[in-house]
């Protein structure tokens, strides 16, 4: 319920919000903070990254494997990350991606055939994998 207004704030699940601050005594209201981070409605902002969809496979070369994916909109990602090893294998090596990136190449493969897997990471912790 907004104090000010004295009436709930009509917000719908999933809605992007902005917020300020102010503390309100018997003297008055204070000033107010600078914009906090973007905030969505309906999802608590201490939470982890939900799992990522699995990224479409861009194209390869004998050398590197390129992808693309949809930006994650409804969490707050600090960056991405994508593990990769070879067919069969359980050693995963991983690369973090910038956060503002919608694709990635990985380079300097050796082999023929890799899973991959990829997931988002937010001061709360990491997403689970997407699916290989």
């Amino acid at each position: 319920m907004s104090r000010l207004a004295k009436e709930p704030f009509n917000i719908k699940n999933k809605e992007l919000i902005q917020v300020r601050a102010a503390a309100i005594s018997t003297i008055g209201t204070g000033p107010y903070s600078k914009l906090l981070n973007d905030l969505v409605s309906g999802v608590r902002m201490f939470d982890k990254p939900g799992k990522m969809a699995s990224p479409k496979l861009k194209s390869t070369t004998s050398s590197s494997a390129s992808f693309t994916w949809d930006a994650n909109k409804v969490d707050e990602v600090k960056n991405y990350i994508v593990a990769y090893a070879s067919k069969g294998s359980t050693d995963f090596k991983s690369e973090k991606i910038d956060k503002a990136a919608v694709s990635y190449t990985v380079q300097n493969l050796s082999l023929r055939e890799y899973n991959f897997k990829f997931r988002a990471e937010n001061s709360c912790g990491l997403s689970e994998f997407s699916d290989e």
